[in-house]
């Protein structure tokens, strides 16, 4: 379970610019203590999003809204078979995150930048193991 040093992940977003510098700061405790490589495709366009999942679908997308958790339920997984805790999540976000009893998505809180920060960088980070 999770990411192994050396794994590709690839991440499809819609935030590019000072956005996107946001996001790759708020991952980048996660890529350091992980040594994983993030391949990153941003679009605003859902367009594209519908064509990447039906083709390739990316391993994490980070998207403005829930549409695609029914548009691509099939092509989900169920995080808690990943290592998400919902305990580390408000009862709001697994709501708006489940369908049909799945949890298939969350809001990104930063608990692994805060991890980082708190243990220094290559800690064993829990979102890798």
């Amino acid at each position: 379970m999770g990411a192994k040093s050396g794994d590709q992940i690839s991440v499809m977003s819609e935030w590019s610019g000072a956005e996107g510098e946001s996001l790759n700061t708020i991952l980048a405790p996660f890529v350091q203590a992980c040594g994983v490589k993030l391949v990153t495709n941003v679009t605003r366009d859902l367009a594209v999003l519908d064509t990447n999942v039906k083709s390739t679908p990316p391993d994490v997308v980070f998207w403005p809204t829930t549409a695609p958790l029914s548009l691509y339920t099939s092509k989900l997984q169920d995080l808690t078979k990943l290592g998400v805790d919902s305990a580390n999540y408000d009862d709001l976000w697994i709501k708006l995150g489940t369908l049909n009893g799945t949890l298939l998505a969350v809001r990104n809180t930063g608990r692994i930048a805060n991890h980082s920060a708190a243990n220094g960088p290559g800690a064993n980070c829990p979102a890798c193991t």
